[in-house]
């Protein structure tokens, strides 16, 4: 049986443990551990940037992309949309989506719940944010994927543009 000690201690030296050392779950927080912890890869969450590049000095064209296949649990954080040169003079604009499929399936949804549009109504070399569709997550296998539609007759397209999509991804 082990023995039991009531109320706070407090150690000024150190402490050895000659066995298993359990915490309370969320007892440990991040300003708990050194900056030279040196904590192994596989026991980490892993902060992705994700990102779709279309060059300034060519028009933004339409593209479908898968650009990550998720080995663990992911939990898409943002998606953000940069325009170098927005559309001018017409009609001409161009929408973001990003989308997910289930490992095993060619059937992709949106997760954002609309797409972001560029316009000649929006301003060059500024951030759009994309509002998503909830928290979406993925699990080992699925995948996302950008789709760039770029349309209209008149004017002159936006050239350049960079998408950002922000994941976090479990340890696998």
């Amino acid at each position: 049986m082990a023995d039991e000690i009531r109320g706070d201690r407090i150690y000024t030296g150190d402490v050895v443990f000659g066995g298993t050392v359990s915490f309370p779950e969320n007892t440990i927080e991040d300003e708990d551990v050194a900056l030279g912890a040196n904590i192994a890869a596989q026991k980490l969450q892993h902060r992705h940037a994700l990102h779709h590049v279309q060059n300034v000095g060519a028009d933004v064209a339409s593209v479908t992309q898968v650009l990550h296949v998720a080995r663990a649990d992911v939990e898409v954080v943002s998606v953000e949309v940069r325009p170098s040169t927005v559309p001018a003079g017409g009609d001409k604009q161009y929408t973001v989506d990003v989308q997910k499929a289930v490992d095993g399936s060619n059937t992709w949804t949106s997760i954002l719940s609309s797409v972001v549009t560029i316009s000649s109504a929006d301003t060059e070399h500024t951030v759009q944010t994309a509002v998503l569709d909830g928290v979406p997550a993925l699990v080992d296998g699925d995948a996302l994927r950008i789709v760039v539609t770029a349309s209209g007759s008149t004017g002159s397209q936006g050239q350049g543009l960079n998408v950002t999509i922000n994941v976090d991804e479990d340890a696998s």
